[in-house]
C-alpha cells in the first residue's frame, strides 16, 4: 500500500538538534477476592486462587503462549523472551468490559520465546465455565504496561510499543489449559529510511528527532484501542538509528499539519557533521495503529528529498527502538 508522492526539499541549517525524552508509567495489576469463596476463585491473597498446597478443587491451571501479528499482511512473530504482559480474566458472558474489574489478573514474563510464566511464581487457576481474557505487554524488558480504572488506561507515553489481545468466551473445563495469545499493536511506527543522491557518500547517519504525538492517548481496556491525538509534542523526541534507518514508536494521531524531522550526517568525508531539518507531512492525515510508515528520503549536499511514504508489516526493533535489520527494510 503506497500513499502518493511527497516532494519535500530541506536546506541545511547549523543549529544543534533538540534532544527529547518520554516518561515511563509504572504498572498495578488487579486482584480482586472472590465475594463468597477467595480461595476458589482469584484468592485474596495475590496467588490465584493457589492456597500453597497444590490443591486447586474444582478449578483449571492456566497457561499462555503468545504471538505478535503484523500488518497488512498478518504475518506472525514469536513474543520475544523477557518482555512484561499483564493477563486479566472476566466472567465469559461479559462484552462491555469497562464498568467491570477482572475477577483474577496476574503479570507475566516470557521466559522463553513465546511461554509466558507468571512473575509472582503463582499460576493463574479458574474455576470451570466461560471466561474473557485480555492482555496489554510491551516490548520492553521491565515492567510498563499501564494501569486502568474503569477500563481506561491512564495517559500513555510516546516511545513504547503498547500491544493488546482479548478473547472471549473461551470453555475451561480442564484440569489445565493452554490459552494462546496473539498481539496486535496498538502504535504506529514511523521509519525513514536515507540513501546517498548523485555525487554524495553518507558515512555515518549520526541522529535523529522528531515531533511526536500529544501524549494524550489512553487505551480501552474492551477494545485495545488508543484514543488518538490531534496535536503534536512541543518537545521532539530521539529516534533511535541503525545504519540508514531511524525509527519511532508514536501514539496514534490524527493531524493534518506537518512531523518536524531533523536529522545529522556526515558525508563526503566532511570533518563536520551536517544538520537538516524538515516538515514531514503526516500521511493522509493520520498515523493509523498496528501500521509501520516508511519513509524513503534521497540525501543530496543541501537537501534532502522525501519521495514516497509506504506502510509495511511492522520493523523489528529492540528494547531501545533501533531496527535490527536495517537491510530489509
Amino acid at each position: 500500500m503506497k500513499f502518493s508522492r511527497l516532494l519535500i526539499s530541506m536546506s541545511v541549517i547549523s543549529c544543534a538538534l533538540a534532544i527529547g525524552s518520554c516518561s515511563k508509567n509504572t504498572n498495578e495489576i488487579y486482584i480482586i477476592p472472590d465475594k463468597d469463596n477467595s480461595s476458589n476463585n482469584g484468592g485474596s491473597n495475590g496467588n490465584n486462587g493457589n492456597d500453597g498446597s497444590g490443591s486447586n478443587q474444582n478449578q483449571s491451571l492456566i497457561h499462555f503462549t503468545a504471538n505478535m501479528e503484523s500488518v497488512p499482511t498478518k504475518a506472525l512473530a514469536a513474543f520475544p523472551k523477557g518482555l512484561y504482559a499483564n493477563i486479566m480474566a472476566f466472567p465469559g458472558t461479559t462484552n462491555n468490559l469497562n464498568s467491570i474489574a477482572p475477577t483474577t489478573s496476574n503479570t507475566y514474563q516470557s521466559q522463553t520465546t513465546g511461554t509466558l510464566s507468571p512473575v509472582s511464581g503463582s499460576q493463574m487457576y479458574l474455576p470451570n465455565g466461560s471466561w474473557s481474557f485480555v492482555s496489554v505487554a510491551t516490548n520492553q524488558t521491565s515492567n510498563k504496561n499501564p494501569t486502568f480504572s474503569s477500563g481506561v488506561s491512564s495517559a500513555l507515553v510516546n516511545g513504547i510499543d503498547y500491544m493488546y489481545w482479548r478473547v472471549n468466551n473461551t470453555t475451561v473445563d480442564n484440569s489445565q489449559l493452554n490459552v494462546p495469545i496473539t498481539y496486535t499493536h496498538s502504535c504506529a511506527q514511523v521509519i525513514v529510511k536515507l540513501q546517498a543522491g548523485n555525487g554524495i557518500t553518507i558515512n555515518s547517519f549520526n541522529t535523529a528527532t522528531i515531533t511526536p504525538s500529544e501524549p494524550t492517548g489512553k487505551m480501552d481496556i474492551s477494545t485495545g484501542v488508543i484514543s488518538p491525538s490531534t496535536a503534536l509534542s512541543t518537545t521532539p523526541a530521539n529516534m533511535a538509528v541503525n545504519e540508514l534507518v531511524a525509527q519511532y514508536t508514536m501514539l496514534p494521531l490524527t493531524f493534518t499539519g506537518s512531523m518536524t524531522t531533523t536529522f545529522s550526517l556526515t558525508i563526503n568525508n566532511e570533518s563536520t557533521a551536517r544538520n537538516y531539518q524538515v516538515a514531514v507531512p503526516v500521511p493522509n492525515g493520520s498515523l493509523t495503529p498496528g501500521n509501520s510508515y516508511v519513509f524513503s528520503a534521497v540525501v543530496n549536499a543541501n537537501e534532502i528529498t522525501f519521495t514516497q511514504v509506504s506502510v509495511t508489516d511492522w520493523v523489528t526493533v529492540d528494547e531501545t527502538g533501533k531496527p535490527l535489520y536495517p537491510t530489509q527494510i
